[in-house]
């Protein structure tokens, strides 16, 4: 019984050993190529088929999470801009975390910090996994010499001498050939261009150099993916969810009714300055400076005030005073985002946009839809807001992702004849830069600037396995900007 056990870990070993060459073959050297929605592709039918080798079975709305997954590698493929690049990254593997904790227990009764608590547990068994898998190879060899019959032995003994023999005859070649090429001018002929074909490749795919990065990702592959199988293999047993919500409500009250004192006030001073502009402000202010300044710190305290809410639905005895007040905070939250928004919105009337405001006016639209959940939570126990959170989070982002921000910035900034910033942007700004350079509409040396550098960083990252379409087509316009009537330099 403990044998078969074995011999079935081996079988585990053999699928991460592979998929771990896969991970090497898709992503050495490759940020947003083609390959990486091949590889989250490949990385999930895995965790399928672990699945299934586990004898568990994968939730229906599991296959949302998945295919979220994949949109995001989706995007990377489409894009140029790192930022989203890495963003994708990162949230490619939140996302594969809940999977797992979804598709392990039984969640529906959790809290987002119940949630935040897994992850963190299951990043944390994976390190601790991380190097477990060398005994276990070692562990899976003996087995299998075990198992090994004396006619299998022979054959593989037999293999192993014909792969030394190659490997060795291919070595010799490598001395002998050269000698023999430049001994004759007919061999030369015959063999010497294929030859020296062969040495080309090798330089260029087998350096040592190469060899040796592609080996450490192949052992970082491998201990990482095995961390992962340990780290949800050896998960704690599902436990009975117990209520926390244990603490006395009139100390949450109290809180909320202190600090509600102060949002009321600057509530009120929103509504009467920035939205309706009935009061007159202090002499040293002018209502466009008035306007265009703190959406940061307004941000933050929607934020914070998220954490608040949620904390005190999580831990505090229900009360009717308690809803009232937490309605009350989220409705005030709801005019400081609003706020923030009108402030960065007129921010951008006068200084014009950038990535920075475009993800500032993100994460107020997203807590916003959030705090409509938040709000619904309050009055109905049972709403799943860690599912909803993550599925408000998921699209928001996905619709962020797939938007290519830099073209539209570029278009928005060109219209508006600001064109410093622009030479920032990434690939995904070709077109509307190609355009204003044809009608003259942006200044020359700023679309030469940003011609010149994007079209290093393409080149950096052409061939099939690294091909990017937002690369691809800055590619092509490229060539047009350089060769067309833009005003250009001809190459």
């Amino acid at each position: 019984m403990k044998l078969s056990k074995k011999l079935e870990k081996f079988s585990h070993l053999q699928l991460l050993f592979g998929f771990s060459l896969f991970y090497v073959f898709c992503l050495y050297d490759n940020v947003s190529g083609v390959l990486y929605p091949v590889f989250l592709t490949g990385m999930l039918m895995m965790y399928q088929c672990l699945m299934e080798q586990a004898g568990r079975s994968i939730k229906k709305d599991s296959k949302l999470y998945m295919l979220a997954i994949l949109l995001l590698g989706i995007s990377t493929f489409l894009t140029g801009n790192f930022i989203i690049i890495w963003c994708n990254k990162l949230a490619v593997w939140v996302l594969f975390g809940i999977l797992l904790l979804h598709d392990g227990y039984e969640d529906q009764k959790w809290t987002v910090f119940r949630y935040v608590g897994g992850l963190w547990e299951l990043a944390m068994m994976t390190l601790a996994h991380l190097f477990t898998v060398f005994p276990e190879l070692a562990k899976s060899r003996r087995v299998w010499k075990e198992q090994a019959g004396a006619g299998e032995k022979k054959q593989n003994g037999k293999l192993i001498y014909v792969i030394l023999g190659i490997l060795v005859g291919v070595t010799l070649l490598c001395l002998i050939l050269p000698l023999l090429i430049s001994a004759d001018a007919v061999f030369d002929q015959m063999l010497g261009g294929a030859f020296d074909w062969v040495v080309r490749v090798l330089s260029r795919i087998i350096l040592p150099t190469k060899l040796l990065l592609m080996t450490l990702m192949f052992l970082w592959g491998l201990m990482f993916f095995f961390g992962i199988y340990s780290a949800v293999e050896n998960r704690k047993p599902q436990t009975e969810e117990k209520d926390l919500r244990t603490q006395e409500p009139v100390l949450a009250i109290t809180v909320l009714a202190v600090i509600g004192v102060v949002y009321l006030l600057f509530c009120m001073v929103q509504i009467s300055y920035l939205f309706t502009g009935g009061f007159t402000l202090p002499a040293e202010y002018s209502y466009a400076g008035f306007a265009r300044q703190g959406f940061f710190q307004l941000l933050f305290v929607s934020a914070l005030n998220l954490m608040l809410v949620l904390v005190t639905l999580s831990f505090f005895r229900e009360n009717t005073a308690l809803k009232i007040m937490l309605t009350f905070l989220s409705a005030c939250t709801y005019i400081l985002i609003i706020s923030s928004a009108c402030r960065m919105f007129l921010y951008i009337q006068a200084y014009q946009l950038t990535r920075l405001r475009v993800l500032v006016l993100f994460a107020l639209l997203v807590l916003a839809v959030l705090f409509a959940g938040v709000i619904r939570s309050i009055y109905q126990e049972r709403f799943p807001m860690i599912h909803y959170s993550v599925a408000v989070v998921a699209v928001l982002y996905l619709v962020l992702s797939f938007s290519h921000m830099d073209a539209w910035i570029a278009s928005y900034n060109i219209a508006h004849d600001q064109t410093s910033y622009l030479y920032e942007l990434s690939t995904d700004a070709s077109g509307p830069m190609l355009k204003a350079a044809k009608e003259g509409t942006a200044e020359v040396e700023m679309t030469r600037a940003y011609f010149s550098m994007n079209k290093y960083q393409a080149e950096a990252h052409s061939g099939m396995r690294k091909f990017n379409v937002s690369e691809f087509l800055f590619g092509l316009r490229c060539k047009e900007y350089f060769c067309g009537n833009t005003g250009a330099p001809l190459e």
